[in-house]
C-alpha cells in the first residue's frame, strides 16, 4: 500500500458477532488504484468500519510504477459513482499540489494561508505556555505539545515480513495505533475510544533488522467534544 487515506469506525465491533469484510476497487489512475474496504455486522444496516487504501502497481522486474487496467466508471447518480468522483477529485488535487510544489522549489513553504490563520492563535497560546507556564496553568491554558509526546523503539524481526521480504505495513500501522492509543490514554486520563484514522503514508520501506522508532504527540484537542488528534511518525534510526 502506498497510503491509507482514511479509516472510520461507525459502529462498535463486537467480538461475539460474525463480521463480513468486503473490498472493491473504486478508482484507478494510470498506475495506482484505490480500494475501499468495509466491515459489516448483522446487527447494523450500514458498515461498521470503512477504509480507503491506495496502492501503486509496480513492475516486478524494475520495481517502478507500471500501468493498471482502468476500472469501469460507475453510472451517474449511484453511490459508487459518488465515491469514484470523490477519489478522482482528490487525485487531481494531489497532482496539482505536486506540480505547484515542484514549480515553487525546495525552499517554498507548503503551509497554506488558511492553515497559517488557523495555527496563529494556537502558536501564540503555545508560546505563552512555554514562556510563562505558571500563568498558563493557572488560567487553564494550553499544554505544550512536546510534553504530550511518547515514543518506543525496537528492532524489526523476520516474523514481521511481508511476501516481498520487507516489514509488513499492517504491522507498522498496528504499532502506530497502539502508541497513539497510549498517548491518548495518558493525556486524557481515561480509557479512550477510537473514532477515526486520517491519512497514513508509507514513504520508504522498512527492512528486517532496522532499528525503528515511533514518536507520537497530541496535535489538536476539542475539549467541548472530548476529542483529540494524535500524530505518529515512524523513522528508521541509524546510530552508526
Amino acid at each position: 500500500a502506498a497510503s491509507v487515506d482514511e479509516i472510520t469506525l461507525q459502529h462498535p465491533i463486537s467480538i461475539e458477532d460474525d463480521v463480513t469484510l468486503e473490498g472493491a476497487v473504486v478508482w484507478t489512475g494510470s498506475s495506482s488504484m484505490d480500494i475501499q474496504v468495509t466491515l459489516t455486522q448483522p446487527r447494523f444496516s450500514s458498515p461498521s468500519l470503512k477504509g480507503i487504501f491506495s496502492f501503486v502497481n509496480l513492475d516486478p522486474a524494475t520495481r517502478k510504477a507500471a500501468p493498471v487496467k482502468p476500472v469501469e466508471v460507475p453510472a451517474p447518480g449511484s453511490a459508487a459513482r459518488a465515491t469514484y468522483d470523490e477519489r478522482q477529485a482528490l487525485a487531481d488535487d494531489r497532482k496539482h499540489a505536486r506540480q505547484a510544489a515542484a514549480a515553487a522549489g525546495p525552499n517554498a513553504s507548503s503551509v497554506t494561508k488558511e492553515a497559517r490563520s488557523f495555527m496563529a492563535p494556537l502558536l501564540a497560546e503555545y508560546r505563552r505556555a512555554v514562556e510563562l507556564p505558571a500563568l498558563s496553568a493557572a488560567s487553564g491554558g494550553a499544554i505544550p505539545m512536546p510534553s504530550t509526546a511518547l515514543q518506543n523503539t525496537f528492532v524489526c524481526q523476520p516474523q514481521q515480513r511481508n511476501m516481498h521480504g520487507r516489514i509488513f505495513g499492517g504491522f507498522l500501522m498496528r504499532r502506530a495505533y497502539e502508541l497513539a492509543f497510549a498517548t491518548t490514554y495518558t493525556f486524557g486520563g481515561g480509557r479512550p475510544a477510537f473514532v477515526k484514522c486520517d491519512e497514513i503514508t508509507f514513504k520508504k520501506p522498512v527492512d528486517v533488522g532496522d532499528l525503528l522508532r515511533f514518536r507520537s504527540r497530541v496535535t489538536h484537542t476539542v475539549p467541548e467534544k472530548g476529542l483529540l488528534c494524535v500524530e505518529v511518525e515512524a523513522t528508521v534510526a541509524k546510530p552508526e
